[in-house]
């Protein structure tokens, strides 16, 4: 997590703006107020993702990734992998990443910075199990750079997002969208 936010905060730095909306690499979306990798605009799409790449090590681009690899949780409603068109970017460690703009008019805020996007982690890129909770996380980016795990603030009032705390079988009948909340609050212990 640290290396995509000295990428993003690398990002700031080089075009001396405090928000990620602000940079050159958020210009490539034409002034769109959402891209979203799995919509079908292939040609913004690969431009937004050729330009991230200058701030992070990156293999490769998987095309279809959902159809190929991704197991979702009963009752998932996080459509980010979903779609024939999802573009994820493979980082040289392997871990994977998968991109959502926020949509214009969210007001979504955490510790007063404004929320700049959603992204999905796979920690392990394509090997199995490619599981939202397991290795598949969800965070938000905010407009400083900041990772921030989904659910960080309700997700033991919302079993949904990862469960029941002291209830490992609740987790199989979440959607895992707060899965890095629950790892990160335990000590990095994923007690489910």
């Amino acid at each position: 997590v640290s290396v995509l936010e000295q990428g993003f905060q690398k990002m700031l730095a080089d075009d001396g703006v405090d928000k990620l909306t602000d940079t050159s690499v958020w210009a490539n979306l034409h002034g769109m107020s959402s891209i979203l990798f799995s919509d079908g605009m292939i040609e913004e799409n690969v431009k937004f993702a050729n330009s991230l790449k200058q701030y992070f090590k990156c293999n490769d681009q998987l095309l279809n990734y959902a159809n190929k690899y991704m197991s979702m949780p009963a009752g998932h409603v996080n459509d980010v992998y979903l779609g024939d068109k999802s573009y994820n970017i493979i980082l040289a460690d392997g871990s994977m990443i998968t991109y959502e703009t926020v949509i214009s008019g969210d007001t979504r805020r955490y510790l007063g910075d404004d929320i700049a996007a959603n992204i999905v982690i796979d920690v392990n890129g394509i090997t199995r199990p490619n599981t939202y909770g397991r290795d598949v996380f969800v965070f938000d980016l905010s407009e400083s750079g900041n990772l921030i795990p989904r659910g960080i603030d309700d997700w033991k009032d919302d079993p949904l997002l990862c469960g029941v705390p002291g209830n490992k079988e609740s987790v199989l009948n979440s959607d895992g969208d707060g899965c890095a909340a629950r790892i990160i609050e335990n000590g990095w212990v994923m007690d489910y």
